[in-house]
């Protein structure tokens, strides 16, 4: 009961303190859908492409707040994945950087990737991620 609780609580508030464009889906500054360049459709991340346009959004841009942290608390989310399922997965990780990767450093190898790789822009963002860390920083092969 104390967890249903909690819960309606911190959902209220998320709602009651969301901005403007978030519930409606839209904002006068971004570009149509399906035009290069974020826009908070981006958010859906249909595609590596939209994470791409959420996690190098303008400085200028209004919104370029709530898309930065979108950005790194989706990479964030995505290395406990890699490491959870790495542990228990007889293939191991998927890439081995020297040291721990910081979330900036795995945003910019996915980036230049993407750059690189402009024929993955259709892909899923986890999936385009995991290739770009382990093109990156690829682990020793196993015997």
């Amino acid at each position: 009961m104390r967890v249903r609780l909690i819960a309606a609580v911190v959902a209220t508030a998320l709602t009651a303190h969301a901005p403007a464009w978030a519930a409606s889906g839209s904002a006068s500054s971004e570009p149509a859908e399906g035009q290069p360049g974020f826009s908070l459709s981006d958010f859906k991340l249909v595609t590596a492409q939209d994470l791409y346009d959420v996690c190098t959004v303008e400085a200028s841009d209004p919104n370029v707040a709530v898309a930065e942290a979108f950005c790194y608390g989706y990479f964030t989310g995505g290395k406990h994945y890699h490491d959870e399922v790495a542990a228990v997965s007889p293939m191991g990780p998927i890439a081995c950087p020297p040291a721990p990767a910081t979330r900036q450093e795995l945003v910019v190898v996915f980036v230049d990737y993407l750059k690189r790789n402009p024929q993955r822009a259709g892909g899923r963002p986890m999936d385009v991620i995991f290739e770009a860390i382990g093109a990156q920083w690829p682990c020793p092969t196993k015997p």
